[in-house]
């Protein structure tokens, strides 16, 4: 490394020789993601950045891109005034808010490293991540709509912790300091150094089959990603000016990256919802001349299928990315149908934000795959013997890229196991990639069901099963046989009034064209799916119930 440069985190599977050569070819730039407000507030000063909405689609705050450069600023004082140095932890747990915009810039501006932790995690997440991440500060709001999160969330070791300092947006209790306090702690903080190298987040996994693991991501491959994307769309298509609905947690990746990075990098306006609902967020799409959005399928199912929704509710939308959870292939043209709009895919993960997409007019791709590689993105989809897979066969999905994260955390075995030789990363995703470039996402490598010897391609199955009439949400799992080694079940949540059953879904996909052997020989009615902030359905709690049943 150069004199004025850091170091790369320990455990970077980026060497520092790799490092150089990015910065010095351009495909990582020299600079910190806190620069996106700086260019922000430099070209529009008086625009509203940030906009908080309540749980009834009520304006609570709104912060312009002056407002929030000054709040980024009062709050990097106060965290230096607490003895926060370049690359110390600061985990923040808040509600969608105006707030977390500024928390998160402030965090950037004293080149400490943001982890996320989701508003409605519990006492043993929250004590598990600050430890694993070695958080010197938590910011954590008081509230979230009736729950008390300190009182909550917070066990004795956390709030007991001397060398941890609590900051609670709204009241604070003994042994910790409000947000307004630590405003007012001081008057101007000192100005970082751009630090491309150093880790401008640690993200935690979703953790739906294993246990959650810290994410490296830099300042430099965060900004990668954001870039890549933009190009890849282009962002015209996110509307002039681009206002971006943020209903997914900002306590979890995808509203850390989409609603703090992407939106101020665009210079665009963020309306954190407090609260999730398909009827409020219709209302909000109007309310809020909304012209993008981002989001799981979970959301999407929500809100198209909402009896308050009209077209008129989404006059001003332009472009609805669906990312963060598998799709139902017949969801994105009832989509499109209904909201009038693009609909496009996204595929990313904690580890590559975002790494194929879709982009307005690519059509049959934007419906029925997960869209194509961006620039900055090699996949690479194997058999099980590690030789590239032919065209149009399904096989493990790898990735490699400037965007791509650089280990896992004091996890040095696990990273190891995540990377080839050649740099590869083993996302753990099966995948086909199509003669056109496209890739189709076709489930998890552990999601594989062999049936008899024969793989069931769960991600087809479950995309059919979607297609019936009386169902408005799938998971299909694996459930142990001893004839047959697996068998496939299948949870299905129904519209009100109308069930499946075996045969009636047996006779559907049938008619649909699947294969009889690929049809689920086990069905479960569910009120719900388990799923995680994201959206993602928990099927090892699934599994788990099953072989509970069984054993039962």
């Amino acid at each position: 490394m150069s004199a004025m440069m850091r170091d790369l985190p320990a455990g970077s599977v980026v060497s520092a020789d790799e490092a150089l050569r990015r910065l010095d070819q351009g495909l990582w730039r020299h600079a910190s993601l806190w620069e996106y407000l700086d260019e922000a507030v430099a070209r529009h000063p008086d625009r509203v950045a940030a906009v908080s909405v309540d749980h009834e689609g009520r304006t609570v705050r709104e912060m312009t891109f002056s407002e929030l450069d000054a709040m980024s600023r009062r709050v990097a004082a106060g965290l230096q005034s607490r003895g926060v140095v370049p690359r110390d932890v600061v985990s923040v747990m808040m509600t969608n808010s105006a707030e977390f915009l500024g928390v998160v810039y402030g965090v950037l501006r004293t080149g400490a490293t943001y982890s996320g932790i989701p508003i409605t995690y519990g006492s043993h997440e929250v004590k598990s991540m600050t430890s694993a991440t070695g958080t010197t500060v938590l910011i954590v709001s008081r509230h979230h709509g009736s729950s008390d999160v300190v009182a909550t969330a917070l066990p004795k070791e956390v709030l007991g912790n001397v060398a941890l300092t609590v900051v609670v947006v709204g009241e604070p209790v003994d042994g910790t300091l409000s947000l307004d306090g630590l405003m007012g702690s001081a008057d101007s903080f000192v100005e970082v150094p751009a630090d491309p190298l150093g880790p401008a987040q640690l993200a935690f996994t979703s953790g739906t089959t294993s246990t959650p693991k810290a994410v490296m991501n830099l300042h430099a491959t965060l900004d990668v990603v954001v870039r890549g994307w933009a190009a890849h769309v282009g962002p015209d298509s996110l509307g002039q000016p681009m206002r971006n609905l943020v209903m997914s947690p900002v306590g979890h990746s995808t509203g850390f990256f989409w609603g703090a990075l992407f939106t101020v990098y665009l210079c665009g306006t963020a309306v954190f919802m407090e609260k999730w609902s398909p009827e409020v967020g219709a209302q909000v799409l109007e309310s809020q001349r909304i012209t993008c959005m981002v989001g799981s399928p979970t959301f999407l199912i929500d809100l198209i299928r909402s009896s308050g929704l009209t077209r008129e509710h989404a006059r001003d939308l332009a472009l609805v990315a669906v990312a963060g959870a598998p799709i139902p292939r017949p969801l994105m043209s009832e989509a499109e149908a209904v909201l009038g709009c693009s609909v496009i895919p996204a595929w990313g993960m904690t580890e590559f934000g975002i790494a194929v997409s879709g982009r307005p007019g690519l059509g049959d791709i934007n419906r029925t795959t997960d869209g194509l590689p961006l620039a900055n993105a090699e996949v690479s989809v194997r058999t099980a013997d590690s030789v590239e897979s032919v065209t149009g066969e399904v096989g493990d999905l790898w990735l490699r890229g400037t965007g791509l994260f650089v280990g896992y955390h004091n996890r040095p075995e696990a990273t190891v196991d995540a990377f080839d030789e050649d740099g590869w990363f083993a996302t753990g995703d099966t995948a086909i990639q199509h003669a056109d470039g496209s890739v189709t996402i076709t489930g998890r490598t552990k999601d594989i069901i062999i049936r008899g010897g024969e793989n069931i391609p769960v991600g087809a199955v479950e995309s059919q099963i979607f297609r019936h009439p009386a169902v408005t949400d799938v998971a299909v799992v694996g459930y142990a046989d001893d004839r047959l080694g697996e068998r496939a079940c299948a949870f299905v949540r129904c519209r009100p009034g109308t069930t499946v059953t075996v045969d009636s879904l047996r006779e559907f996909l049938i008619g649909c064209g699947l294969a009889k052997r690929y049809c689920p020989e086990r069905v479960v009615v569910v009120d719900d799916l388990p799923k995680t902030m994201s959206g993602k359905i928990r099927k090892v709690e699934l599994r788990e119930r099953l072989a509970h049943d069984d054993r039962n």
